[in-house]
């Protein structure tokens, strides 16, 4: 009797990774059934809380993508900066196996890992590197092609209210940014944050440094200044 339910309960898990033909609704399969099934799939991914734990230990700091997802391709140099950044790497594994399965695999792995990376740089290491991807990406495929006349546009709707030749100093350090010339665009904020300028411009001003700071890889001082000024936050130039 016992073979006999063991066997059922592999054809059951053979009709449910069936890829054509009928296969059984898992919503109707008794909780036993469900438990065991789901007991030997997650068995058979390689990815657990446990090993997790392992990997750290072994030192090897990784966070896991199971599954594939639509978020923008970003360049092998982007993903390198982050890892260096913030100390593990990215590493892709797509198995044949239920989504909802390497989901909640992917979500227990990736859970310890970020508790760890957490406690090694003080900061919500999964917000913070899910907003540094984005802005490279952003910089690269979007703030890079546009035209001064664009630039000054957003600066003049962001900055209501500010002198025309402040926002015209902007400018010219956005235009800097722009291009890439990070050093120099950091040197025109920092002029420009010595003068008299209206609240929402000092603001913008610490995020655009934050963020010169950020692409000059000079981390210690891009950390140093968002925890002196709480007002800087991830935003799009």
């Amino acid at each position: 009797m016992k073979v006999l339910s063991t066997i059922g309960l592999i054809l059951i898990c053979l009709r449910l990774f069936a890829q054509t033909g009928q296969t059984v609704n898992y919503s109707e399969l008794d909780s036993v059934h469900k438990a065991k099934i789901d007991s030997m799939i997650f068995a058979k991914i390689p990815y657990s809380i446990d090993k997790a734990k392992q990997d750290i230990k072994n030192g090897n700091i990784r966070i896991i993508g199971l599954t594939p997802g639509g978020s923008p391709q970003y360049s092998p140099e982007e993903t390198d900066l982050v890892e260096q950044r913030f100390g593990f790497h990215f590493d892709y594994d797509f198995l044949e196996y239920p989504r909802r399965y390497l989901e909640q695999a992917q979500k227990d792995y990736n859970k310890v890992i970020y508790e760890y990376l957490d406690s090694i740089n003080g900061v919500d290491t999964e917000k913070e590197i899910t907003s540094e991807l984005i802005r490279l990406y952003y910089e690269r495929e979007v703030l890079s092609h546009k035209t001064d006349k664009e630039l000054y546009k957003k600066i003049r709707k962001k900055l209501r209210g500010e002198s025309k030749e402040i926002k015209m100093q902007i400018l010219d350090a956005d235009k800097l940014y722009r291009d890439r010339k990070y050093s120099e665009a950091l040197n025109g904020y920092e002029r420009i944050s010595l003068q008299k300028t209206e609240p929402k411009t000092e603001i913008y001003i610490a995020n655009s440094k934050y963020d010169c700071l950020l692409n000059l890889q000079r981390y210690v001082e891009a950390d140093s200044l968002k925890k002196m000024n709480k007002e800087i936050k991830p935003i799009i130039k």
